[in-house]
């Protein structure tokens, strides 16, 4: 794959890229993650967190508009069990083991700091939506919207190894609740570029 880089004296060249004008197809294989989802109820505020570290199963589609954007969406689907703990204003806290069940769809629009590395870092927006549930409490779903930056390794020039660490937030509705999100996460994954 070759693009076309513009000299100083006003010539033109062309240069070996590893990430322009390719389509990508990746997948998430293991990471760590943390939601706290929390509401304020009668003056007490009420909190729930759920941890889990391991698989996290998840797709990511791409295209590389310009050497430094890259565009695309991602999909997660999660099952495992996580630490759930539950704080009310007045201290009380609980801790328990419960299910955990995710599907998340979120679009994203990275810029590619040094798009002719072979370690390319990138960060950027995401927007999309989240459906949670966690153990016995009502679905909590809607628009979550953060950031997320990492690292592509290129192995070769149709494959890398990706690093990715995210921050998410959002205004979400769990039954008749609405109630605030704060979420992190760390995956390791693998991609394709076509």
């Amino acid at each position: 794959m070759l693009r076309i880089l513009s000299l100083t004296t006003g010539l033109w060249a062309l240069q070996p890229s590893t990430s322009f004008a390719k389509a990508r197809i990746g997948a998430s294989l293991l990471g760590y993650s943390k939601a706290t989802v929390s509401h304020d109820e009668s003056g007490t505020e009420y909190s729930e967190s759920t941890s889990s570290i391991g698989g996290f199963p998840g797709v990511v589609v791409g295209f590389t508009a310009s050497p430094n954007i890259e565009m695309g969406a991602t999909l997660a689907v999660t099952s495992t069990e996580a630490e759930q703990a539950v704080s009310y204003g007045d201290g009380v806290q609980a801790t328990s083991k419960v299910e955990a069940h995710s599907v998340e769809a979120l679009t994203y629009l990275d810029y590619n700091f040094n798009p002719e590395s072979t370690s390319v870092f990138a960060i950027g927006p995401r927007v999309g939506l989240l459906n949670q549930k966690t153990g016995d409490l009502p679905d909590t779903k809607g628009l979550s919207y953060g950031v997320a930056g990492g690292l592509k390794h290129f192995v070769s020039e149709s494959a890398s190894i990706d690093l990715k660490a995210q921050y998410l937030v959002g205004t979400l509705k769990q039954a008749d609740l609405e109630v605030d999100l704060t979420g992190i996460s760390i995956a390791a994954g693998i991609s394709i570029w076509l």
